[in-house]
């Protein structure tokens, strides 16, 4: 009796282990689904991000219309949307022109009805800008206005909308996938652990402690199958 008795307990204990290793392998299966699926969301945001930009940029929001004008004191009080290459006038105006994708910035400083100073800054993406370009009109102390080209960066990409556009956009559809997965895998383990079978693979566990098929555990509230004592 002893030896049989010891012989069941280790077998017990074996077929626990068996159950715990299992479940374990089956989480870190899941856990390593989630994090690829969330890389994977985060590089196509990332990239459909750049490319919305950049057709974006194709097109002057000024042209779509709805522009604010900001002038006089609140202007200044607002001051330059960028930091100037050299110390200068606050500005007398801001255009502030606003689309779903773009924002375009237009700060004069004017004498005589006339621009002598002016920062043009022009952003694109959503929801937050990834490409931006900056446009300076501004005079050293020994240059006169009507001398003056303008100064243009060009398109540049903004590095911190590069890393939080795929955080929130990829961070919300990652989620977004998630909760309904989560309650559809949930109430198939629920029907399958009802039905007396097994919550993991759903294999008749036939009123089991642990599923013949796979190993894992069965639910302690599971009922037997249909016609079993």
């Amino acid at each position: 009796m002893d030896r049989r008795s010891t012989a069941g307990t280790r077998q017990d204990r074996g077929t626990r282990t068996g159950a715990a290793t299992t479940v374990w392998r089956a989480m870190r299966c899941s856990m390593r689904e989630l994090v690829v699926s969330l890389v994977v969301i985060l590089v196509l945001v990332e990239i459909a991000s750049v490319v919305f930009a950049l057709q974006a940029s194709r097109t002057d929001p000024r042209s779509l219309g709805g522009g604010v004008r900001i002038a006089g004191a609140a202007a200044a009080s607002r001051g330059w949307p960028v930091t100037p290459p050299s110390p200068g006038p606050a500005p007398d105006i801001l255009d502030v022109t606003t689309t779903f994708s773009a924002r375009v910035i237009d700060a004069q400083a004017l004498r005589a009805g006339v621009a002598t100073h002016a920062i043009e800054v022009r952003e694109f993406g959503w929801p937050f800008p990834v490409l931006r370009d900056i446009r300076f009109l501004w005079p050293s102390d020994n240059a006169s206005t009507a001398a003056v080209a303008p100064i243009e960066t060009g398109l540049r990409l903004v590095p911190s909308a590069l890393l939080l556009n795929p955080l929130v956009v990829g961070g919300l559809l990652w989620l977004a996938m998630l909760v309904p997965l989560a309650l559809v895998l949930g109430l198939r383990r629920w029907i399958r652990a009802m039905g007396g079978r097994c919550a993991a693979c759903g294999h008749q566990t036939r009123g089991g402690a642990v599923c013949p098929e796979c190993g894992a555990a069965a639910p302690s509230g599971s009922m037997k199958p249909h016609g079993a004592r």
